[in-house]
């Protein structure tokens, strides 16, 4: 009785909702999770392990969920899905070997001021077939020459392959700030990046972007937040690279270079409308994106519509 008071300091019927909001959003990825997992996502305070897991077995929360080994699951799943997480976290050691290899590489590149993890492997998860997602944070008004150098760096040693090097996100360390694009999908994208080169921006993230800790005021950094880290020295080289540069007019390089591949998106996705162009292809001098908008909107519908549907079977039997 003491647990499930506790966890009603804001009512159970936010709680369950919180609760079952979780479960769906991990249910897209089919990942099982924790109590403490689901704890740090919780959006109240001062909440234990033990007690969720007492909240998650006996509220009327929990025809909706499975426990097995200590992971938690919705009812519909089977256990197959733990043995994918754990296969997962075992490959996960072995991509982040690669992505610190890499790190190496890509802060040599100028202009480059922090490399972080982001999408499956920041959340120690991998399958064979997994891109590694970076974050890259560059030098304000030197975006684009950062990603032109680090494209034809993939396409000539990668021929173009994304799976060591996916490119998936770059924003100027003058942009950090999420503000206009507040839900489930970037809060939890925030709160997992794992930094490898120049954490210091990571912790800048976090204090740009305070509305993510009003989400989620369980979720603490941890010293797996560095586990991944190289250095947060710059490199010789990289500074050697952009001394050449200087000698040149790279403001109107840059702005060149992001021009040339507005043009080019526009010729390649030629069936798309431009307002689709712009929504699948976030082109600004301070930010690039190719269809990262597309995911997040796939996974954040595939939610929504599980949450909806549970939501609504929890209402019928007189909850929430």
């Amino acid at each position: 009785m003491q647990t499930k008071n506790h966890l009603n300091t804001t009512g159970v019927d936010s709680i369950e909702e919180s609760v079952l909001s979780i479960f769906c959003y991990y249910d897209v990825f089919k990942h099982p999770l924790t109590a403490k997992e689901i704890r740090a996502h919780l959006p109240i305070n001062s909440v234990s392990d033990q007690e969720v897991s007492g909240f998650l077995n006996s509220s009327s929360i929990s025809p909706f969920i499975r426990e097995s080994r200590d992971y938690y699951f919705l009812y519909d799943r089977d256990e197959s899905i733990i043995e994918s997480r754990i296969e997962k976290e075992k490959f996960a050691r072995k991509r982040r070997k690669a992505a610190r290899f890499i790190t190496r590489i890509v802060r040599i590149f100028p202009y480059v001021r922090s490399v972080m993890i982001s999408g499956e492997l920041s959340k120690n998860q991998s399958g064979r077939k997994s891109d590694i997602d970076y974050f890259i944070l560059t030098e304000p008004g030197r975006l684009w020459i950062t990603r032109a150098c680090l494209t034809m760096f993939k396409k000539i040693l990668f021929l173009n392959n994304r799976t060591f090097l996916c490119l998936n996100y770059f924003r100027s360390t003058d942009y950090l700030s999420f503000s206009d694009q507040q839900d489930f999908f970037i809060a939890i994208e925030l709160l997992t990046l794992k930094p490898t080169f120049n954490s210091e921006y990571y912790y800048k993230l976090r204090d740009s972007n305070t509305w993510v800790k009003s989400m989620f005021p369980n979720f603490q950094i941890s010293n797996s937040v560095e586990s991944m880290l190289l250095t947060n020295r710059r490199s010789i080289l990289q500074k050697a690279f952009e001394k050449i540069l200087s000698y040149f007019d790279i403001d109107y390089l840059d702005t060149k270079i992001m021009k040339w591949y507005e043009r080019y998106w526009r010729k390649q996705y030629a069936e798309l409308s431009p307002e689709e162009l712009a929504y699948n292809f976030r082109c600004s001098p301070r930010e690039s994106t190719a269809f990262g908008e597309e995911s997040r909107k796939e996974i954040m519908r595939r939610y929504t519509e599980r949450y909806n549907v549970l939501l609504d079977e929890l209402r019928k039997n007189g909850h929430a």
